[in-house]
């Protein structure tokens, strides 16, 4: 199954596990039942039975989904929340990083244009400067 299809048909397999998990605790209550045993106590024993609900749904939802997919999207709608309560605070946020991470490409721009790659040619290290001098200069009166 496509992936965008598991995602969108996400709440129906979760209704699909509510009801299958309904379905198992009724079957216990009618055997319980034909024991002769009364419907709330054949209720409560199946539930006891059954275990705990909360958990196999978890279990359940775990084996067909991709958890960390899912509270990457609960912590993003989270996010979205707080960035709609507090505009000002979000535009601070945006705005320090924005100014921060100006700073640091323009400080490494400049050390890497000075000092890493100053020379704008091919092997610009293998370049060799001569400086002629005379040990002896002639003196201006001759």
């Amino acid at each position: 199954m496509p992936l965008l299809s598991r995602l969108f048909l996400r709440k129906r397999r979760y209704n699909d596990i509510s009801v299958s998990i309904q379905e198992h605790i009724a079957e216990r209550v009618d055997e319980l039942e034909e024991q002769g045993m009364p419907h709330a106590q054949a209720k409560q024993r199946a539930r006891r039975e059954f275990g705990n609900v909360a958990l196999i749904h978890q279990r359940s939802r775990e084996v067909w989904q991709w958890r960390w997919l899912e509270q990457i999207g609960a912590d993003l709608k989270f996010a979205w929340r707080q960035i709609v309560r507090s505009p000002r605070f979000t535009i601070a946020v945006i705005a320090t990083l924005a100014i921060g991470i100006g700073a640091q490409t323009t400080i490494y721009s400049v050390i890497h244009a000075v000092l890493i790659d100053p020379f704008p040619y091919r092997d610009a290290m293998r370049m060799v400067h001569f400086h002629l001098y005379d040990k002896d200069p002639v003196p201006d009166d001759l």
